[in-house]
């Protein structure tokens, strides 16, 4: 049996909860949605897909080895977006701040993985908040883009392990892996603060 697998940076849970507390008029609006749960919100850095679990310890060494480099930084979203799909659509929240480094975080993981992730396309770093939806709900989405956006501090990449079944994927964190090198000051506040 193969399991389902990915590396992601989670949102915290408080900002996850004040994320989903700012999302309950566009959920009011489009309950036909599939909206993400706050304890399951992340930014996905490298999707690795149906893998065999003997491969786990190897993949967990070339995690380790990969966050041990990085120093953590702030995150924000930006601009509303998403697309549509045959099975419906996924609405998002783009990554402004800190595009960048999870951008550069994605490759460097994905060539460590040799997952070939991105072997065709770059990372689009994005926070996705809804599948399965239509026109209507990604055109509010980038509307109320300024009033979802969250900010918080990346300090550790996760291997999840994602189950299938009715309704939406469960997420299990199989490793946290926190990043091994100090903070560099931004000149700006605490997150919080």
């Amino acid at each position: 049996m193969r399991w389902r697998l990915f590396v992601g940076v989670p949102v915290p849970e408080p900002t996850a909860a004040d994320l989903h507390h700012a999302l309950v008029p566009l959920r009011e609006r489009h309950p036909q949605a599939h909206w993400t749960p706050p304890g399951k919100l992340h930014v996905t850095i490298v999707f690795l897909g149906a893998t065999d679990p003997a491969e786990i310890p190897q993949l967990e060494t070339g995690i380790a080895g990969v966050v041990r480099e990085w120093a953590p930084f702030d995150i924000a979203t930006g601009e509303g977006g998403g697309y549509l799909g045959q099975r419906g659509g996924v609405a998002w929240l783009t990554i402004f701040q800190g595009r960048d480094d999870i951008a550069r975080l994605s490759r460097t993981m994905d060539e460590a993985l040799a997952s070939g992730a991105y072997d065709k396309r770059p990372p689009r770093p994005h926070l996705t908040l809804a599948r399965r939806v239509d026109e209507r709900l990604l055109d509010d989405v980038h509307a109320a883009a300024d009033e979802l956006s969250t900010r918080w501090f990346v300090d550790r990449a996760v291997l999840y392990r994602s189950h299938s079944g009715p309704g939406s994927a469960l997420y299990e964190e199989l490793r946290s892996f926190p990043f091994g090198r100090p903070a560099q000051p931004t000149g700006e506040l605490p997150l919080g603060d």
